[in-house]
């Protein structure tokens, strides 16, 4: 499933937003926050709305001036309930403070996005327990530090 390509058909024209967390670079906490998305007339759980979690990164350029890829993966928390985990990991950004102190053994640099996804529409505003949150975003956070460290290495 692609999940970071513009929605197919009609875009509404209201503000759309969607309810998710956001764990910065700089605190301690995640923050619960509203995404703008677009969404289409055909939006779906099989067609999910676009949602800018970009807008909510300060995305480090590179060396060569280049803005670190951000990453969609949906994790599912059990067979009734799954969330959206968007991030990005640079070596030139910011330890992420939050992360850290949930997860004290992996640094991440970068920062990292969760939104909620029903089984009937594409997006719920009310959130999955913390502790299934928490490991949604562990799951995301070793795979990538696994992914870096596989690319490093070889």
């Amino acid at each position: 499933m692609q999940l970071r390509t513009f929605p197919t058909g009609s875009l509404t024209h209201k503000k759309n937003y969607v309810d998710g967390y956001l764990f910065p670079s700089k605190g301690a906490f995640r923050q619960r926050v509203k995404f703008d998305a677009l969404v289409s007339e055909s939006s779906s759980i099989r067609n999910l709305p676009l949602v800018l979690v970009d807008l909510h990164f300060s995305l480090p350029k590179t060396s060569l001036g280049a803005v670190p890829f951000v990453d969609d993966s949906i994790v599912w928390i059990d067979d009734t309930a799954s969330v959206l985990v968007s991030g990005y990991s640079h070596p030139d950004a910011s330890v992420n403070e939050a992360l850290l102190r949930l997860f004290p053994s992996y640094t991440w640099r970068g920062k990292i996005a969760v939104v909620f996804l029903g089984k009937w529409k594409p997006y719920l505003t009310r959130p999955p327990p913390s502790a299934d949150v928490n490991a949604a975003v562990l799951k995301y956070v070793v795979e990538g530090v696994l992914l870096y460290s596989f690319i490093v290495h070889h």
